[in-house]
């Protein structure tokens, strides 16, 4: 489950599935149904649907039309309104594997952005993006590090700040006390400031490069020459 601060597991479920093949396929078709059914009985369990603004089956191949389908029969069924009621609010699309990464690859979907676009989950995934696709296109608009950061605030240049939430919990008071004043001196500049919970996916991957990067508005190539801080 996603909120606006954590990316939470409300269960993990793992099935084994024979493989295809005609001596398996009764078999295999009782798994997957057996899965299914677990799926099912940990979402009515785990998560309020009125609740939800949008809820997401996502799955490598035809696993998540299969798994709509039998949920959809099985709500019908078993007369589960909390399904039944909230059929709008789910969207399928494709993940590459089940796994927890794979979130990020979901959130990024195009045709999912209008659905979604009101979440912080994703103007934080969309925010990272546009940094890579800088560092990618022109590096010289895109830094990271505080050292390289402060300097492009000081020249006026950040047009959009990356910072995650660990390092306003720094354990060197004088260190917060430097994240904050560079936060509300950007905010006056006019640039967008995007605070990242380290408990999302995005957050855990800006934790990687020093927890702070920057898009500039123009380049800055000497930011080389400046010694990373301890």
């Amino acid at each position: 489950m996603v909120s606006r601060s954590l990316t939470i597991t409300r269960a993990r479920i793992e099935s084994n599935i024979p493989r295809k093949g005609k001596n398996a396929l009764y078999n295999r078709d009782a798994a997957i149904e057996k899965f299914f059914d677990k799926v099912l009985r940990a979402a009515v369990q785990h998560l309020d649907m009125d609740k939800l603004k949008v809820l997401l089956i996502a799955s490598p191949g035809y696993v998540k039309d299969g798994f709509y389908k039998y949920m959809g029969m099985e709500a019908a069924r078993q007369d589960l309104r909390s399904i039944i009621d909230n059929k709008a609010k789910m969207v399928l699309c494709h993940a590459s594997s089940g796994h927890k990464h794979a979130f990020h690859e979901v959130l990024t979907r195009p045709e999912l952005q209008s659905r979604l676009a009101k979440t912080k989950a994703v103007s934080e995934v969309q925010a990272l993006n546009d940094f890579h696709e800088m560092l990618g296109k022109d590096q010289d608009r895109a830094v990271y590090g505080p050292a390289h950061v402060n300097h492009a605030a000081e020249m006026g240049a950040i047009d959009k700040l990356l910072v995650t939430d660990t390092l306003f919990r720094a354990p060197d008071p004088e260190k917060r006390q430097k994240v904050v004043t560079l936060v509300e001196n950007i905010k006056q500049s006019g640039a967008t400031v995007n605070i990242f919970s380290t408990q999302h996916v995005t957050g855990e991957q800006l934790n990687l490069m020093s927890g702070i990067a920057a898009i500039l508005r123009f380049p800055l190539p000497d930011l080389d020459d400046i010694e990373p801080e301890e």
